[in-house]
């Protein structure tokens, strides 16, 4: 066997010996078989239920090789709920099971409340990759995410969110000691620029750990709170 596996930078849910040991678990020899002795869409249906793989592909070369391509998922959140549950999304809004070997550095986003996943997933579709349901606090908490994860400066700056019952979304910053209030998840692009104006005109005339709360809830206002 011939197995490559795309590593993503800082990743490392997968490797070949994982893969390998994978389809050696079907029971079939490998080494020494005919092609018509091998299913090739066993093994990569069986692939394709691993939950950290994002793709696979599995074929024969002329040179009696078996070759495998396996594309690792990307997490890019990772949900706490109230129930003790925690999981990540990945960048496709699908769940994805923790690790036993890695844990990823993405953010962070702890629930108030538990949310229901999608149901209306197709039947071949395994159980580690339930969309997302729309238009529920996990998805708007997801739509943030990207909106966080597409500015350099806010993906380094947020390190991780708490999402009240009500929809209301606070953000934990790595630089300073205040929470960022930023309501619920709409207009965040406005809101985000408000904040950054907020601390390019404040960062070189106050301390930013002077601040308890900076609240982006109200329409061209950020309102402080500071320390007593």
């Amino acid at each position: 066997m011939d197995i490559s596996v795309t590593q993503l930078e800082g990743m490392y849910f997968i490797d070949d010996e994982a893969i390998e040991n994978r389809i050696l678990d079907l029971g079939s020899p490998i080494l020494g078989s005919t092609l018509n002795d091998i299913n090739i869409n066993q093994i990569q249906k069986h692939l394709l239920k691993m939950p950290s793989v994002k793709d696979a592909t599995v074929y024969p070369s002329v040179d009696g090789v078996l070759k495998i391509r396996v594309e690792q998922r990307r997490p890019v959140l990772r949900i706490i709920n109230p129930d003790g549950e925690s999981y990540y999304i990945d960048e496709a809004g699908k769940k994805m099971p923790l690790s036993d070997t890695y844990t990823a550095r993405v953010l962070i986003a702890v629930m108030e409340q538990t949310e229901a996943l999608a149901t209306n997933t197709s039947p071949a579709q395994v159980m580690e990759q339930i969309d997302l349901a729309p238009n529920t606090l996990l998805d708007d908490v997801f739509a943030l995410q990207q909106i966080l994860d597409q500015d350099a400066f806010w993906s380094a700056q947020i390190e991780h969110l708490y999402v009240r019952a009500n929809g209301e979304i606070e953000m934990i910053p790595r630089l300073g000691k205040h929470r960022i209030l930023l309501g619920k998840a709409e207009r965040i692009t406005r809101k985000l620029n408000k904040l950054k104006a907020f601390y390019d005109a404040t960062v070189h005339t106050r301390n930013l750990n002077e601040y308890k709360t900076i609240n982006l809830k109200y329409r061209d206002q950020v309102v402080c709170e500071r320390y007593f």
